[in-house]
């Protein structure tokens, strides 16, 4: 389970996401969603998760705005499955917007602190990058290269560009 932060614009981080990321991440984002719903005791359409400790969902626990941000994040990820494959509407969207239904709801169970830190699950050499953008797309470029496919898409220019030390 993880959010790939590529960029802070939710259309240009899901261009930046690897073929397999548009595909599996909004499945991910939905659980995390999920697994919070459950946490406040509201139906979701995931199953109740094992792991309640996960740093994703501690992070989307922290704040209506990562709440907020996550669902965005799965929607845009939908969108981009959609121009890539020619789809017409991905199937998770519904499943997004039940969450956009139940936002209110949440908004009263869940701090409204802004946006908070999102955690870094990089590799250990990626960690420490100034930002979680930087850390994300290290990660991608040294962990992810095997994967390395943008159909319809340009490569993206920081990725060609990116020099490691």
């Amino acid at each position: 389970m993880n959010t790939f932060v590529l960029d802070l614009d939710h259309n240009l981080n899901a261009q930046y996401h690897m073929d397999n990321h548009v595909i599996i991440m909004p499945l991910e984002a939905a659980q995390i969603l999920s697994a919070v719903t459950w946490s406040k005791r509201l139906q979701a359409p995931y199953k109740k998760p094992s792991d309640t400790n996960h740093p994703c969902i501690l992070w989307c626990l922290a704040s209506v705005q990562n709440w907020r941000w996550l669902i965005k994040y799965g929607i845009s990820l939908c969108n981009e499955h959609q121009y890539r494959w020619g789809t017409y509407r991905h199937k998770l969207l519904n499943t997004f917007d039940h969450f956009k239904k139940i936002s209110s709801e949440m908004e009263r169970r869940i701090p409204l602190i802004g946006l908070t830190a999102h955690p870094r699950i990089v590799a250990s050499n990626c960690i420490n990058e100034p930002t979680v953008i930087d850390a994300y797309r290290k990660y991608y470029v040294l962990h992810k290269s095997h994967l390395a496919n943008w159909r319809g898409r340009s490569i993206p220019e920081w990725y060609s560009n990116l020099t490691i030390d």
